[in-house]
């Protein structure tokens, strides 16, 4: 994998010392006006100033027209170059691991034309500080080719860190081309030049490589560290997101998004409701502690809560698609309390018709098969119970309360049928929008409810035959949202 170094120039970048410069050359030559850099026995002349916050260290006066000369005479002037805010990060990784190749040099400068901006900010370009900063780096470490080096100059709006934002991922190739997992670590010194433009290419390297970027920081006469803006901001970033996941309980999104180890606790309660909305209870880690018994009733309350949750997002098929599904086993969750799970029951009957121990189910509840005999779904037309079916558990069902079998409230069994009366229509709607590729919209919905009735009249009262509170409409997946926001 490649190691990438990254840096922006400022006009403190290029310095000179005193006693380097005396002991190679060089003579400094100062009056009350100005500050120059002589050559002993060769006319090559550049103006200084003094650096402020380092005594005998020195500036070039114009990076632009002082950089020129020190460039166009580099051979005389390399041995007294000092980049202190840039070479110490190199030689402190280079010390940390000999090993270390970089593979690729990215250097930013700038090249603004004279006549559109002012004169101190032509002056100031840092166009030839690339050029010495590449000429200093290949003087101490050869192997350092040519090839290796990009230079990218910027010439127009050096403020607008809209554009430049913009162009960096445009312009730059060379850098944004490469995939994530190419890069090993990006060494990125932001610390000179435009502050816009440094925003800018922090943002885009961070976004395309997150955590490979390692910003880096040397103060004068301070020892280089790495900052940790990087995790710090990715973190914020990923926390926003995480939270917008929570709040349309996508689970889902949190758990293959990547940034939690399966070992994460936000991981595993993450997955956990995720599989458990999805009715995925055979693979459900059973050590959470919000881990409920597999059967039809915690399915069909699960079910439910995760209708709610796409009627909030505004995803009226999926609400629809699992109403209709629910509507299937509103009687079967109870009528399964007393014969145990009959799913495999319903499955042999419609595979082998001749099979009868759904009928010897039936058969084995004192007064159930003269009761059902009796039943009709329609006016004329028996109800056909010897095969498991919506309408069959209905009636089923009625008698267990009827017979002290189930010992719901009065108020569930109500609601319960009510539900499989009012809800047929919803039902009916499903079957035609999937035959007939018809969209689905909250108005399409509410027209086929019977005239005075609500999704909220439907869901208050499935709410109440699952016992789910007001305060929690959607039940243990509120906890499990708050246990993961205080995680974060």
């Amino acid at each position: 994998m490649k190691n990438i170094f990254v840096v922006t120039f400022g006009t403190s970048d290029v310095q000179f010392d005193k006693k380097v410069i005396e002991r190679n050359g060089f003579e400094i030559i100062s009056n009350k006006r100005t500050i120059s850099l002589q050559h002993k026995s060769k006319s090559i002349s550049i103006s200084l100033k003094p650096n402020r916050d380092r005594e005998d260290y020195f500036l070039l006066n114009s990076p632009r027209i002082d950089g020129e000369i020190v460039f166009n005479h580099i051979t005389d002037f390399l041995p007294i170059i000092e980049i202190p805010l840039t070479l110490p990060v190199i030689q402190h990784l280079k010390l940390k691991n000999p090993e270390l190749s970089i593979d690729k040099w990215f250097l930013f400068d700038t090249n603004q034309e004279k006549d559109k901006v002012k004169e101190n900010h032509w002056r100031n370009d840092t166009l030839y500080i690339s050029w010495i900063f590449k000429a200093k780096i290949q003087y101490l470490y050869p192997a350092e080719t040519d090839e290796k080096f990009e230079i990218h100059t910027i010439s127009e709006d050096l403020t607008n860190i809209d554009r430049q934002y913009l162009d960096f991922k445009m312009k730059c190739p060379g850098i944004f081309n490469l995939k994530e997992e190419e890069i090993n670590q990006i060494i990125y010194l932001p610390q000179g030049g435009i502050d816009q433009i440094n925003q800018a290419l922090t943002l885009q390297l961070i976004q395309a490589y997150k955590t490979k970027v390692k910003q880096w920081q040397k103060a004068e006469d301070a020892e280089p560290n790495v900052l940790h803006f990087t995790y710090l901001f990715l973190n914020d970033l990923n926390k926003q997101k995480i939270l917008k996941h929570l709040e349309d309980y996508d689970f889902g999104l949190i758990a293959n998004s990547g940034i939690f180890n399966r070992e994460d606790e936000v991981f595993r309660l993450s997955e956990f409701a995720y599989k458990k909305l999805n009715l995925d209870y055979d693979n459900l880690d059973r050590s959470i502690k919000y881990y409920e018994e597999d059967n039809t009733e915690n399915r069909s309350k699960d079910l439910f809560i995760y209708s709610k949750i796409f009627l909030r997002k505004g995803d009226y098929g999926n609400y629809l698609w699992r109403l209709f599904t629910l509507l299937e086993n509103i009687y079967r969750m109870k009528v399964d309390m007393v014969f145990g799970s009959t799913e495999k029951l319903y499955i042999e009957a419609k595979n082998q018709p001749g099979s009868n121990n759904w009928i010897k189910k039936i058969k084995e509840i004192p007064g159930l098969e003269a009761f059902l005999n009796k039943k009709e779904i329609y006016k004329n037309r028996n109800l056909e119970w010897r095969i498991p079916n919506r309408f069959a558990y209905k009636h089923i069902y009625n008698f267990f309360i009827e017979n002290n079998y189930l010992t719901d409230e009065i108020k569930v069994v109500q609601n319960i049928n009510y539900l499989f009366n009012k809800s047929k229509l919803l039902a009916d709607l499903r079957n035609d929008l999937a035959h007939y590729l018809r969209p689905i919209t909250l108005n399409i919905i509410e027209d086929a409810l019977p005239k005075g009735i609500s999704l909220y009249d439907l869901n208050k009262k499935w709410d109440e035959v699952f016992y789910i509170e007001d305060s929690k409409p959607f039940g243990i997946y509120e906890d499990i949202t708050v246990e993961i926001k205080n995680l974060l």
